[in-house]
């Protein structure tokens, strides 16, 4: 028998009524429900989907389509700031009033894209201090804010009238539309939570037409860019065998590790060209979205899924997998930089997103078949190998991607003898030792002294405080290593290089690398002669000893330099809108890099590096959002990982997909630099870059993880779990009359 039309239904059993049954009268039943009932008609509102999805589309395309805006500068608005700088406000004529100039340089990340030009012809020396302006001049110009600080090239009075003076600047959208696409975006994921099967399916397939969109856009403002490249001190290292190898026919390996010498060797030698080694990291920074993708969809579905229905939880994790793809783009201006300078950062920080990627496939889901488990986890350790290859001081990312494709491969191990486990995680761990093998191989063969030494010199000068004060401690493991009188001539060496200035690189701590590896080098050369050993290799274990011993007599020395270290990197402004534009090096005195770049050609030279599209006037804002939440987001996210594990656990249950997710990342994260910080002190935004896609992978997890957390606690507490309970209940059919 029913129940009566007046009969009242606790409010949880209403809203799970709400949820299965789209078409009743929910005041009739319950009059508390009536807000319920609108929310339910909004998420399911057809209308109100289409118009999110052209609000979004057209902001998109509007910010993409937004054109260049050209001003001149009138003598009259020109206003003498100091020495030789002078400001102007500059005030937009344009007859639209819908357009905003881009944002110029300020604290919270915006990065100018001005181009200044005097009587027509372009000034290079953009984004410089306001203090070199004024004191140096020479066309020296900042776009600070909505003031233009600017010098002429021949330091006479932009104010007298006696040089024409005009400016180019992007555009951006109003801020009330791109904060409406905001609003939609929200609106979107709303429905595609709580809105009908048939919405979410809009939502996916809208969601993908949008971001198939950004991307045709993107292609157009990317291509052809790969002539543009950027030699920095650096290339040497990597230019050199490559170059040696593409002339002489034959491949040799010197200096640095081989990895990425031996990609620019192929890439150069199958291109004809070094725009074909720019446009290989081109590609791999497009491929990076993608592998953003499967690391984002693959654990929150796997989370969603355990919340919502599977439709529902393959639209959540869509939403969120791309709305990351997007934001990757957004703020990528800095990393996109890297492409164009001949250097491992860019490779090694794809190949360390790969190995993220398969880690997570191995490990949120334990239901694949075994060959495919096995190909996973052979290619992470392959990923492993790459990263020893390109950049050894990423070390413990590769050590980290190891033991977790091995844990993961463990878990699949149901239908895998003893003997394939053992052979597929010996063919894992001969992968990178067989790198480390060929790179010792190739060291020893040309004699590269810098295979044996780089590492114990830059970790012995960067510890130069605490190994000081180590020798100059008697009865130490320094003095009994070296002597007193060694003891005593090393630690005058490492004080005289402490007491000269910094060396100018962004760090924490101290940095020695400057003085005592290369403007002290014949010093240092001639206490290893006398002091450490005849020998590369004595030499190098005299370093090691050295730093071993500091340490272990001063741990707590040690420890607070290292967790300043890690401090300094984790609270690092992740995001940053900036970009190298530096003028191409004009390299001499490197002979067969001269010959190079002569024969394979630099194309144009002097030019501004691209930008994704929509960055000028939404990366600053996001970034100083996303820099905000950072610390935040992600500590909040660790520790309901952690009371979910240890939940779980107490109930003899698997952690949640969500829980390992988030674990998973935040220390593929954290890896990126915990080898320098163990071993120096090194440039942490250096790190930070090329940790960048990690990062978004990390804070986009983590989100996930929160939303599901907060979700499922939502639907505990309200009776709306599963379908099966209300089943059980009895109550939708005899109390709840559709229309």
């Amino acid at each position: 028998m029913g129940r009566s039309s007046d009969a009242r239904l606790p409010p949880s059993k209403i809203l799970v009524a709400i949820t299965l049954k789209r078409s009743f009268a929910v005041a009739e039943v319950w009059p508390g429900a009536a807000f319920g009932a609108r929310m339910v008609a909004l998420a399911n509102s057809k209308t109100l989907t289409f118009l999110s999805i052209l609000i979004v589309t057209l902001s998109i395309v509007l910010q993409a389509l937004a054109p260049d805006f050209v001003g001149t500068i009138g003598p009259a608005s020109v206003g003498h700031e100091q020495g030789l700088a002078y400001t102007v406000e500059l005030k937009q004529t344009s007859q639209s009033p819908f357009w905003n100039l881009a944002a110029g340089d300020n604290d919270s990340g915006s990065f100018s894209k001005l181009v200044l030009f005097e009587d027509g012809q372009q000034l290079h020396q953009a984004h410089a201090l306001h203090d070199d302006i004024r004191l140096l001049g020479k066309g020296r110009y900042s776009h600070w804010g909505s003031y233009l600080y600017f010098s002429s090239t021949d330091a006479t009075a932009p104010s007298g009238g006696l040089h024409v003076y005009s400016f180019r600047v992007p555009q951006r959208i109003p801020a009330w539309l791109w904060v409406g696409a905001l609003g939609c975006t929200v609106i979107l994921l709303f429905q595609g939570l709580f809105g009908s099967r048939s919405v979410s399916r809009v939502v996916i397939v809208a969601s993908i037409i949008g971001v198939l969109i950004y991307f045709v856009f993107l292609a157009s403002v990317l291509w052809g860019s790969w002539a543009l490249i950027d030699l920095q001190p650096d290339s040497k290292g990597y230019l050199v065998p490559a170059a040696t190898a593409l002339f002489e026919d034959h491949w040799l390996r010197a200096s640095r590790p081989f990895g990425y010498s031996l990609l620019a060797y192929e890439a150069i030698k199958l291109g004809g060209s070094l725009h074909a080694l720019v446009l290989t990291q081109l590609v791999l920074y497009v491929t990076a979205s993608l592998l953003l993708y499967t690391a984002i969809f693959v654990p929150l579905f796997a989370s969603f899924n355990l919340v919502f229905e599977r439709v529902k939880a393959v639209t959540v994790a869509h939403i969120f997998a791309a709305a990351t793809v997007l934001v990757y783009f957004l703020l990528s201006s800095y990393y996109l930089s890297t492409v164009f300078y001949v250097a491992p950062e860019l490779v090694s920080s794809v190949t360390a997103l790969s190995a993220l990627s398969l880690c997570l496939i191995l490990l949120i889901n334990n239901r694949h078949p075994l060959v495919i488990s096995a190909a996973f986890a052979l290619a992470a350790a392959a990923c492993a190998a790459l990263l020893v290859g390109f950049k050894p001081s990423m070390s413990a990312t590769a050590g980290l991607t190891l033991v977790l494709a091995a844990c993961g491969l463990v878990l699949h191990r149901r239908n895998l003898s003893r003997l394939g486990l053992g052979l597929v995680l010996a063919t894992m761990l001969a992968m990178p030792t067989a790198v480390l093998v060929v790179d010792g191989y190739f060291a020893r063969k040309y004699h590269d002294t810098s295979w044996d030494l780089f590492g114990p010199v830059t970790a012995f000068c960067n510890n130069a405080p605490l190994i000081a004060d180590n020798l100059q401690t008697p009865d130490s493991a320094g003095n009994r290593l070296l002597g007193k009188t060694g003891a005593s001539e090393v630690a005058a060496f490492l004080r005289a290089v402490m007491n000269q200035p910094d060396g100018g690189y962004r760090i924490e701590g101290y940095n020695g690398d400057g003085f005592c590896v290369y403007n002290f080098g014949e010093w240092r050369s001639r206490l290893e002669n006398k002091y450490f050993g005849a020998n590369t290799q004595e030499v190098a274990r005299t370093y090691r000893w050295l730093i071993i011993g500091s340490i272990l007599e001063a741990p707590g020395s040690y420890a607070k330099r290292v967790l300043t270290q890690m401090k300094a990197y984790v609270t690092r402004k992740q995001m940053t809108c900036g970009a190298l534009r530096q003028q191409q090096r004009n390299v001499t005195n490197w002979s067969v890099v001269d010959r190079l770049v002569a024969k394979y050609g630099l194309g144009p030279t002097d030019q501004s590096f691209p930008s994704t599209p929509g960055a000028d006037s939404v990366c600053g804002p996001l970034a100083q959002m996303v820099n905000g939440l950072q610390l935040p987001v992600i500590s909040v996210a660790v520790i309901l990982a952690l009371i979910s594990c240890v939940w779980r656990r107490s109930r003899q249950r698997e952690a949640s997909p969500g829980a390992r997710a988030v674990l998973l990342s935040t220390g593929f994260w954290l890896s990126g630099a915990i080898i320098v910080a163990l071993t120096e002190t090194f440039d942490v935004y250096r790190y930070v870059t090329v940790m960048f896609p990690v990062f978004i992978a990390t804070f986009a997890i983590a989100i996930g993880h929160i939303v599901e957390m907060t979700a499922s606690y939502v639907q505990s507490r309200l009776g709306l779990a599963r379908c099966a309970q209300v089943e059980r209940a009895g109550f939708v059919s005899d109390a709840i009359s559709p229309r």
